[in-house]
């Protein structure tokens, strides 16, 4: 699994930014934070592990790379481009949702939740 650090630097490779490491740290958390709500709810993260660059992700690689488009998508948003904020945004949801299918495949029933909100 990547760590903090690694998604960091891909995103600053791909779009130079002004936001600190800091921040960025903060918004990878948030993503991990809503894969434990919504997928592993038995992921042992508290918020003294985000303090770390050095901190494993919770999503494998291929699935790894929805932190990088999260992180272009916020990006994005808070320098008012929204067209480049929707398409990381569909990136990442669509990376999410191939997680969350592959989490359901491999293993069912232990510890997966899937919420449908329809």
């Amino acid at each position: 699994m990547p760590t903090m650090q690694e998604i960091i630097t891909k995103a600053d490779e791909f779009r130079p930014n002004r936001f600190s490491t800091n921040v960025k740290i903060g918004w990878c958390a948030d993503v991990d934070r809503a894969m434990k709500n919504d997928l592993l709810p038995d992921a042992d993260i508290n918020d003294d592990d985000y303090e770390d660059t050095q901190r494993e992700l919770l999503a494998p690689q291929p699935y790894s790379e929805m932190y990088v488009y999260y992180l272009l998508a916020k990006i994005s948003y808070h320098d008012d481009e929204i067209d480049s904020y929707n398409n990381n945004m569909l990136q990442y949801n669509t990376i999410w949702d191939e997680y969350a299918r592959f989490l359901q495949r491999t293993r069912p029933g232990a510890n997966l939740k899937i919420k449908n909100y329809m």
